[in-house]
């Protein structure tokens, strides 16, 4: 039957479907081929991005330490450049700190005038003006630049008065009060008419605080002042140096790795070569307080009295050099902390061990 059926059909006919039948078998076979190459090729996309986001992850680790590294090598470049600087002979005063108040609005853990230990005090305009003329009669335009500071200098009441006698007493230095902020919208009219016509800056610290600095900027200069940070960055440590009432530290490598060798303080008649020296007053009446013992003694080498010399020499040579008190400062256990509000502990600054 079979054979018979054959000769009703076509040749041609029963070669096409011959073919057609390959064809399909050999569709399925590439698209089984293409199914595992596929397969394939996932699995490998799989691995090669497991392996470009570990790269990436190892990368940005690389490029943040790469960046630490930087900011090391950074501070040490700048803390050699400014102790070279610290061992140049002195023409010039760079700066002088007056604080205006000890006492603060903030809180600040190892703050380096003692701020949080400190109770209320504030300068007397008769005080302040007296200081800065005799020091004007001594070291002439010599100063570069005058601090008017704390504590927070905006929690003094006459502050306007400050501002003024300050320019009238050095009319070439530049001038700024040193605050944390915190007041400045509450200030007057009649304060932002004094700095600006005093030509005195006002310079700030950016603190983890809510206050917006560059609205402070902004209000300033509409003002006719000049607003400007102390640092680019906020900050989010302090350097705490422990200070050590036995006095056993040696003076010279101390002095040579200090951050305040070019801070002489003005205080009450005299100057002192850094903050720790001229405000050891509040260190000492909490270690009175607190029943310890041994205290931070202060020679007759450590600050000139203003009203008993006239040389400028003398000023320049003091500034230039260390003095008995950097005994008590331990630069080699010197530490970063993270900013946060004090305790009022003593043992945030001295070591009592």
């Amino acid at each position: 039957m079979k054979e018979a059926l054959k000769r009703f059909i076509p040749a041609p006919y029963a070669t096409t479907q011959r073919r057609f039948e390959e064809v399909g078998q050999r569709i399925d076979e590439l698209s089984a081929m293409q199914s595992e190459t596929a397969d394939r090729d996932l699995s490998s996309f799989d691995r090669i991005s497991g392996r470009v986001e570990a790269v990436e992850k190892t990368g940005s680790w690389i490029s943040a330490e790469i960046s630490k590294i930087r900011d090391q090598m950074n501070r040490v470049r700048g803390a050699m450049t400014s102790q070279n600087a610290a061992l140049l002979p002195k023409r010039l005063i760079e700066h002088l700190d007056y604080h205006l108040v000890d006492h603060c609005n903030l809180n600040c853990a190892g703050c380096s005038t003692f701020s949080p230990l400190a109770p209320k005090r504030i300068v007397s305009f008769e005080v302040f003006e007296r200081d800065l003329a005799r020091f004007r009669s001594i070291v002439g335009d010599r100063l570069i630049r005058l601090h008017l500071l704390g504590g927070e200098p905006l929690l003094h009441p006459e502050i306007e008065s400050f501002i003024s006698a300050s320019r009238e007493i050095f009319p070439s230095a530049q001038i700024d009060v040193t605050t944390n902020g915190v007041l400045v919208e509450k200030m007057s009219d009649s304060f932002w008419s004094a700095m600006s016509a005093a030509g005195v800056d006002l310079k700030f610290t950016r603190y983890p605080i809510p206050v917006d600095y560059d609205a402070l900027i902004e209000k300033a200069r509409e003002r006719g002042v000049m607003a400007y940070s102390a640092g680019d960055a906020v900050i989010s440590c302090f350097r705490r140096t422990p200070l050590n009432v036995k006095g056993a530290c040696d003076v010279y490598a101390s002095y040579l790795q200090c951050p305040y060798v070019n801070c002489p303080q003005l205080r009450e008649g005299r100057l002192y070569r850094c903050p720790a020296c001229g405000m050891s007053d509040l260190l000492n009446e909490s270690l009175a307080s607190e029943g310890a013992s041994g205290a931070f003694r202060m020679t007759s080498l450590d600050y000139i009295d203003i009203f008993k010399t006239d040389s400028l020499d003398e000023v320049l040579e003091f500034i230039s050099n260390p003095i008995p008190f950097c005994r008590y400062c331990d630069m080699g256990k010197a530490t970063d902390i993270p900013w946060q509000n004090s305790k009022r502990d003593l043992g945030e600054w001295v070591d009592l061990d």
